[in-house]
């Protein structure tokens, strides 16, 4: 259905299918607004970019896909890596604070293999150092800490849609949930050339657009996320139950 309503409409980008998808993905995980992007790379560049970060060094997970490191080196910034913790493998808060210096622009946590780091941590040592908070959520669709949506911790969380993701689409696609309506606004200058619906550039922007195609795939997949999800948390307690007992086996401990 939501294919046959695009070929009708023969509108293929920045039309219906996205602006549903964006309001019903947002709702879904907790979120005020969502912005489609065209990956999850993008997600985190626009996120920094939009943060002011350029130049410095942004410290994210040393366990992580090298795209968050292209996502920060894309926006002008380098990656500096912080170890993890033993027990969970997500990025160490502790650790983190230790490599922080004068040139840290920016903290990015990745929350891995659907797992949220110490995100409570995370914001209170951005709050201190008064550096924005960029999550890297491009593995934890539906992740919530302590209870609460990520949006709850900071105004910027990027998402992949990449095929092998718990949420994903059939190719290349991202977004960003903030909660802050200007952000949002700017965001969506930022990703379509930095037009604001016209034919001039009004800022430096780039061409990251989630595609209608991928919208229509997106919104059928969405309302089996949370099924999704918890088949996925029973199959990993049935690999729990079957290992725990193996030698040289160490279980990672879940958030």
């Amino acid at each position: 259905m939501n294919l046959r309503r695009l070929f009708q409409r023969s509108h293929f980008i920045l039309g219906e299918e996205l602006r549903a998808f964006e309001v019903e993905f947002a709702a879904a995980l907790g979120g005020k607004f969502s912005i489609g992007v065209a990956n999850g790379t993008s997600a985190i560049e626009l996120c920094l970019r939009d943060a002011g970060v350029t130049g410095g060094e942004v410290i994210t997970s040393a366990l992580t896909a090298p795209f968050s490191g292209v996502g920060i080196r894309a926006a002008g910034a380098t990656p500096k890596f912080a170890d993890v913790d033993p027990e969970t493998l997500q990025i160490d808060a502790r650790d983190a604070a230790a490599r922080m210096t004068a040139r840290t622009r920016a903290l990015m946590p990745v929350h891995l293999y659907g797992q949220p780091c110490e995100l409570d941590q995370f914001a209170k040592l951005a709050r201190k150092h008064r550096i924005p908070l960029i999550q890297d959520a491009a593995q934890a669709h539906g992740a919530r800490f302590h209870g609460k949506p990520l949006a709850a911790f900071s105004r910027y969380i990027a998402y992949s849609f990449y095929p092998t993701k718990n949420l994903g689409c059939m190719g290349d696609g991202g977004a960003v949930i903030t909660d802050d309506a200007a952000t949002r606004g700017r965001l969506m200058v930022l990703r379509d050339g930095g037009r604001h619906g016209d034919q001039v550039a009004h800022s430096f922007g780039v061409n990251s657009r989630l595609d209608e195609l991928q919208c229509c795939f997106l919104r059928a997949f969405l309302p089996h996320l949370n099924d999704w999800n918890m088949h996925r948390a029973r199959i990993a307690s049935i690999y729990d139950e079957e290992l725990r007992e193996c030698p040289g086996v160490r279980l990672v401990k879940r958030t």
